[in-house]
């Protein structure tokens, strides 16, 4: 789990309810699993890239992945997330990714010319 994430999870442990902490909460807790199995699911596709073809989807997964667990952790620590250095900042920078070195939009251009090959069996 990437550092971020890892501090979310710190946080909802340690930020207080009415009655014990949020990660007490189910729908947090479920909410924050979610980040979960999009972290490891960039993580196992990540190693997967090899020619341009599936780099450009890569680029597309991350760019996409990564804008889902940070919006839901925003979501789930709410102002904390736009301290100075926060995590909404971070959701910034990713979304800068998404756009720099070639944006979202050019990459699943490439994508679809290449989509047989991407959808070939290894």
């Amino acid at each position: 789990m990437p550092p971020g994430v890892r501090d979310v999870r710190a946080r909802l442990s340690t930020r207080a309810l009415v009655e014990g902490v949020l990660w007490d909460n189910a729908a947090v807790r479920e909410r924050f699993a979610r980040c979960v199995v999009e972290t490891w699911r960039l993580a196992a596709v990540s190693s997967a890239a090899g020619d341009m073809a599936s780099a450009m989807a890569l680029k597309v997964a991350v760019a996409d992945g990564l804008d889902v667990v940070l919006r839901e952790c925003t979501q789930l620590l709410g102002a904390d997330a736009f301290v100075d250095g926060g995590i909404a900042e971070l959701r910034a920078a990713v979304a800068m990714f998404g756009i720099a070195g070639g944006a979202v939009g050019a990459m699943l251009a490439g994508v679809a010319d290449h989509a047989d090959d991407l959808l070939e069996v290894r």
